[in-house]
């Protein structure tokens, strides 16, 4: 009963396209008007549907890429120059380590007893620590105590089990160092030494008096160079010197040098006691 078939429109349409390609050009636009006016007619319903189609069956659109910004010089650069200053930092390190080894490597063949520290005893301004070790370990009073080669102290006293130990932060406490510059040469400024005192007062190890000629910068390390001292003890750290001014009473002659440990003994938790075979 449906006269107007999808198929006999398709044909018609052919149909008319053949008859107005060979008629003149102004009656072929007046046949093409009704025949624009059909053709809207029946794709309006469908246009729709065959466009949600073609959506659909159209492949994903990739997500576009985030463009890769180039690395910016100048912080390349300053990464690689941190770097070597990290290289720089460990080598000098090394260098002076390996300084202390052959400094007591010349010495008598040493064994490395590890201690715990149990008690610390006596006044705030002359502690004493106790250790968990004694001579059963074969430590004898006298033996040097150190903490990653900063110096400690020495052995006082000693009983089977455990032993006492005189750190060098005690008042009055009197050291002969010799200096070393921070600057990864691992060799020791030229002159006989300076004498350090340690200050209850300023948790440092102090000199007022010491000649204006004596090389030291603020950085340098204070190495123990005391005879007073085993020959297992010279060599290693005592401290860091912090401040190095002009003595306030006497400039031209004399300078006020301030070094200060690495750490307090009796904040300490273990330590390693220097015992000869």
């Amino acid at each position: 009963m449906h006269f107007l078939t999808p198929r006999r429109i398709l044909i018609l349409l052919i149909l008319l396209l053949l008859v107005s390609s060979f008629l003149p050009g102004h009656r072929a636009d007046s046949l093409a008007s009704p025949l624009r006016s059909i053709v809207e007619t029946f794709a309006t319903p469908i246009r729709a549907p065959l466009h949600n189609l073609g959506v659909a069956m159209r492949p994903a659109a990739s997500q576009p890429q985030q463009p890769h910004e180039p690395a910016d010089p100048g912080q390349v650069l300053r990464r690689i120059a941190q770097l070597e200053l990290d290289v720089e930092s460990l080598l000098r390190e090394n260098r002076q380590l390996r300084r202390v080894r052959d400094i007591v490597g010349e010495q008598a063949p040493l064994v490395l007893v590890d201690a715990r520290i149990t008690a610390v005893t006596g006044p705030p301004n002359s502690p004493l620590l106790r250790i968990d070790h004694g001579s059963r370990q074969h430590i004898a009073p006298g033996d040097i105590v150190v903490f990653d080669y900063h110096l400690v102290g020495e052995v006082a006293s000693v009983d089977p089990m455990t032993s006492q130990v005189q750190p060098i932060t005690t008042h009055g406490a009197k050291l002969l160092a010799r200096l070393m510059p921070n600057d990864g040469s691992a060799q020791l400024r030229p002159g006989s030494g300076v004498w350090l005192e340690w200050d209850v007062d300023q948790q440092a190890f102090v000199q007022d008096k010491m000649p204006i000629a004596t090389a030291a910068q603020v950085g340098d390390f204070a190495l123990l160079a005391d005879e007073g001292w085993l020959p297992k003890a010279q060599g290693c750290f005592i401290g860091q010197v912090t401040s190095v001014r002009d003595d306030p009473m006497d400039p031209y002659s004399f300078k006020q040098l301030i070094v200060r440990p690495s750490f307090q003994p009796q904040h300490l938790r273990r330590v390693t006691v220097l015992v000869e075979e």
